[in-house]
């Protein structure tokens, strides 16, 4: 991204070396108003990508990025509090599952069972559940966990609070703007 940044940066330099060139040519001779409101355009749009370019949408290493969203699939197993603890300490909390999409990326990026964040029909947000992809096979339990091993329109299956296994912490992207060094 960095060199991608400096690219359009070096770009943009070029352009506006161009377009000053330009402007005092046609200062000079007092002709090509339209080439310069063209060049003026060009210069803009550059500026414009040039901007957009030097900021990223990024997670932090070892997370995932699917739309808004920075998901982290632990190597580690906890209880459910353990894990919401452990997702908070990293400045996020266990995931919600908003949307099939989200939920296909969670099923296929994971291949383990993992406490997702809804404790009984609340999620961690304090949202309530609207769309579900229980398991055709009930299972008692008072915390939701996700199989990454199955289907994901039937993944979720209900377990003891206390059991231990892997989770799946979510966060916000951050934006970080990048500063070009000239």
């Amino acid at each position: 991204l960095l060199l991608r940044c400096r690219r359009v940066f070096i770009t943009f330099c070029l352009v506006f070396i161009v377009f000053v060139v330009v402007m005092f040519c046609c200062f000079l001779h007092r002709f090509f108003i339209g080439l310069v409101l063209l060049f003026r355009h060009i210069f803009l749009w550059l500026l414009f990508i040039f901007l957009l370019c030097c900021q990223s949408n990024q997670c932090a290493p070892g997370w995932l990025q699917f739309g808004e969203s920075c998901f982290f699939l632990s190597t580690l197993r906890k209880t459910w509090d353990e894990a919401k603890k452990n997702c908070s300490d990293m400045r996020g909390d266990l995931a919600v599952v908003t949307s099939p999409s989200v939920q296909k990326f969670l099923t296929g990026n994971g291949r383990l069972q993992y406490w997702i964040g809804l404790r009984g029909n609340t999620w961690v947000n304090g949202k309530s559940l609207s769309q579900s992809y229980w398991s055709d096979k009930p299972t008692p339990g008072y915390c939701v966990m996700l199989r990454g091993d199955m289907a994901s329109d039937k993944n979720w299956y209900k377990s003891s609070c206390t059991r231990l296994t892997y989770y799946i912490c979510e966060r916000p992207v951050q934006i970080k703007k990048r500063l070009v060094r000239v």
